[in-house]
């Protein structure tokens, strides 16, 4: 690769990649602290999680458009069309390219694939537990509605009627 535009682009997609990596291990790092705060129902700190984690979400979106518009310029200066680029996988795109900044794309992409993989294990678990949370919280609100085991609840007015969903206002006065 002896074109001095594409060496610029494949450098920075190259570099675009570590900070995508870089951002999904925080991403990962503010899950499992939200984690250990939903364990310990830790509602300040929650919602300070829900807002890193907001903000890392814009910043992995800005740099993964820009990923994009790099990988589009890389593929125009190698002869190659915005689809045809994006299609490639990175290895493909590495072979294209050549060392030694191909295989610093390789890197970069196999770093990202485990940093992605690690985040996907933990977005799973707080799913789970988010989950189970829910689910809690269903039971709880079954209890203060007055729904008892034939389905009788405590109709608006005082009155016993067969109404199944109630507001939680309803339920607490």
């Amino acid at each position: 690769m002896n074109d001095a535009a594409a060496h610029r682009e494949a450098n920075a997609l190259a570099q675009i990649l570590d900070q995508l990596s870089a951002l999904h291990a925080s991403m990962t790092e503010v899950i499992s602290r939200k984690i250990e705060q939903m364990r310990r129902a830790d509602m300040e700190g929650m919602r300070d999680s829900a807002a890193k984690e907001q903000a890392l979400l814009e910043r992995i979106n800005e740099r993964d458009g820009l990923r994009r518009q790099v990988t589009d310029r890389l593929g125009k200066s190698l002869g190659m069309s915005a689809g045809r680029v994006r299609a490639m996988t990175a290895r493909q795109l590495a072979e294209k390219i050549g060392p030694p900044v191909g295989d610093q794309i390789l890197g970069a992409a196999q770093t990202l694939r485990v940093t992605l993989n690690k985040l996907a294990v933990t977005n799973r678990t707080a799913g789970a537990i988010s989950g189970k949370i829910v689910e809690h919280l269903h039971g709880v609100f079954a209890a203060m509605s007055g729904a008892d085991a034939d389905g009788a609840e405590y109709e608006r007015g005082g009155r016993v009627g067969m109404t199944s969903r109630r507001q939680l206002f309803e339920a607490v006065g």
